[in-house]
C-alpha cells in the first residue's frame, strides 16, 4: 500500500539545453547560477514569466524570478537532467516565494519527470518559506510519483509552487555521489536508523532477493529451531518465480535487495511508518493489520508464536518484490487488484491453509454479485479492493497463470504504464465481460468437485518451491 501520488498536470514541456558546468571546488553540477541573461536560456517554465533581478542574493549577483501568468496558475521551474541522475545524491537550491498581500503560505514540490513528461519521484517542500531558503534534497528521501521508474530515467527536475504571485530560485545543483550508481536510492542503514532508532547494529539477513533486517534482540528468536531456514525456502525463489510468470513487464526499479523490516511489536511497527511519513514529508495512514508494504519495501511485526514462516511476510514480500520488479505500486488503486491478486495467490501456494477452499468453493457456485463473497471485476479493476476481496483476486491470477499464459506480464505492464485494462484486454482479444466468465467456469469446473477438496490445495505448488 503506498500514499497517494500527486496528479501531473498535463501540460507541454519546454525542452532546453541546460548548463553542465563542474564546480571542482565542491564537486557539484550547477544546472543554473543566473549569473546573466543568457542563464534564462537554460530553464524552462510553466504557467510563469521568467525573469532576470540582480541585487542582493544568495549567490552571485543575480537570481531567477518566474512571476504566475494568472492569480491561481501553478509555477513551474524546468531543468534539463544532465546525464545519470542515480550517480548524484541530491538536488540543492535557493528559492524563495513571493506571496500575493493575505495569501496562505505557497506549496512547493520537486518533480523529476521522465522523456515523456510523467512524473517518476516527487518531494514536497515546506509550505512556509519565508524569505531566502536553502534547499538540499536527497533524493533517496523522494517518494515514487505518479508513475514507477529509475532515477536514470529522469530527464527533467522542476520547481513547482502552486499559490505563489512570484517564486525566485537561485544556484541550482547537483550534490555529487557518495555510493557510486546507487547514490540516489535509499540503503538499508537509513530505513534501518528509521525502524529501529536506538539499535546501532541491527540483525540482517540476505535471504534470495530480500534482506530482513530487525532489531538486534531478536537475533535469537529469528534464527532458532531452523525458523530462518524455513523462511528462506519460502522467499527465496519469489523474484524468480516472477520473472517467469511475468517477463514482458520485468524492468526493475533497483538492482539491490528488497528490505523486509521485522518490528518487536505494534508500537515500533506504527513508529517507524510514523517516521518514514516524516522523512517523505507525507503521512502514511496507520497500518492496521501486522503486515504493511509501501514502495519496494515492507515491515512486519514480529510474532514470537509464530516466526518468520508466516503467510502475512509471504503476502507482503510479495508485494514488495512485485513493486520493484514489475513497477506496480502497492496501495495504487489502479495497480491493487493485480498487486493483491500476486500477493494473495502466492500466500495460498505457500500457506494453503490461509483460506478455506469450501469456501471458496461455495463462492465459485455462488457467481459474483455486488454484495457477494466474488464481487463483479468492473468493480475490483477499477480501484474497489479490499481485504474480503484477496481470495477472489487470488483465484483470478491462478486462472491467468494456468489458462492465458503471457496474460499477467501483458496486464502489469500495462497498469504500470497507465494503460486502460479495457485496452490492454481488447489487445489479448478479450474483454473483462469474457474475462470473468472464462474465470468463472474454469473456478466451477476446478473446485466444484470432491477430488478438489481432497487435494487441499488451492493451486499447484509453483515449481520454483519445488515440493
Amino acid at each position: 500500500m503506498n500514499t497517494a501520488p500527486a496528479t501531473l498536470l498535463l501540460l507541454p514541456l519546454l525542452l532546453l539545453p541546460a548548463a553542465r558546468a563542474q564546480d571542482e571546488r565542491e564537486g557539484e553540477v550547477v544546472l543554473a547560477g543566473f549569473e546573466d541573461d543568457a542563464d534564462l536560456k537554460k530553464v524552462g517554465a510553466r504557467g510563469a514569466t521568467l525573469a532576470l533581478e540582480r541585487g542582493r542574493a544568495p549567490e552571485g549577483e543575480g537570481w531567477l524570478v518566474a512571476t504566475a501568468a494568472r492569480p491561481d496558475a501553478p509555477i513551474v521551474v524546468r531543468f534539463e537532467a544532465p546525464g545519470d541522475l542515480a550517480h548524484h545524491d541530491g538536488l540543492a537550491f535557493h528559492v524563495r516565494a513571493r506571496l500575493a498581500e493575505g495569501a496562505r503560505p505557497a506549496r512547493l514540490r520537486l518533480r523529476a519527470l521522465d522523456a515523456a513528461g510523467a512524473e517518476l519521484f516527487q518531494r514536497r517542500l515546506s509550505d512556509a518559506l519565508k524569505g531566502w531558503s536553502s534547499r538540499s534534497e536527497p533524493f533517496a528521501h523522494w517518494r515514487w510519483g505518479e508513475r514507477v521508474g529509475r532515477w536514470s530515467e529522469v530527464r527533467a527536475l522542476e520547481v513547482e509552487a502552486t499559490g505563489a504571485a512570484a517564486l525566485e530560485v537561485d544556484h541550482v545543483r547537483l550534490l555529487p555521489g557518495a555510493r557510486g550508481e546507487r547514490s540516489a536510492l535509499p540503503d538499508t542503514t537509513w530505513l534501518a536508523q528509521l525502524a529501529f532508532p536506538d539499535d546501532a547494529v541491527p540483525w540482517t539477513r540476505d535471504v534470495g532477493p530480500f534482506r530482513l533486517v530487525a532489531p538486534a534482540a531478536l537475533a535469537t528468536a529469528l534464527s532458532s529451531d531452523g525458523a530462518l531456514e524455513r523462511a528462506a525456502a519460502r522467499l527465496r525463489p519469489l523474484a524468480a518465480w516472477l520473472d517467469r510468470v511475468a517477463p514482458e513487464a520485468l524492468r526493475p526499479v533497483d538492482d539491490g535487495p528488497v528490505v523486509v523490516l521485522i518490528l518487536p511489536d505494534a508500537a515500533a511497527y506504527g513508529g517507524f511508518f510514523a517516521r518514514l511519513g516524516s522523512a517523505w514529508r507525507v503521512v502514511i495512514a496507520s497500518p492496521r493489520g501486522a503486515g504493511y508494504a509501501v514502495q519496494d519495501l515492507c515491515a512486519v511485526v514480529h510474532d514470537p508464536a509464530q516466526g518468520l514462516d508466516r503467510p502475512v511476510i509471504a503476502h507482503e514480500a510479495t508485494h514488495a518484490v512485485v513493486a520493484r520488479r514489475l513497477r506496480l505500486v502497492p496501495g495504487d488503486p489502479r495497480h491493487a487488484w493485480l498487486q493483491e491478486g500476486l500477493a494473495s495467490y502466492v500466500q495460498l501456494c505457500l500457506h494453503p491453509g490461509s483460506f478455506e477452499l469450501r469456501a471458496w468453493r461455495r463462492a465459485f457456485v455462488a457467481g459474483v454479485k455486488d454484495e457477494g463473497p466474488f464481487r463483479p471485476l468492473r468493480t475490483l479493476v477499477d480501484g474497489g479492493v479490499g481485504e474480503a476481496n484477496y481470495a477472489q483476486l487470488a483465484s483470478l491470477v491462478g486462472f491467468l497463470l494456468a489458462e492465458r499464459p503471457g496474460w499477467v506480464g501483458a496486464l502489469a505492464r500495462g497498469l504500470a504504464d497507465r494503460e486502460p485494462v479495457a485496452d490492454v484486454l481488447a489487445r489479448l482479444g478479450s474483454s473483462l465481460e469474457r474475462l470473468e466468465a472464462d474465470w468463472l467456469a474454469w473456478g466451477r469446473a476446478t473446485y466444484g468437485t470432491p477430488a478438489a477438496l481432497e487435494a487441499g490445495r488451492h493451486f499447484p505448488l509453483p515449481r520454483e518451491w519445488g515440493e
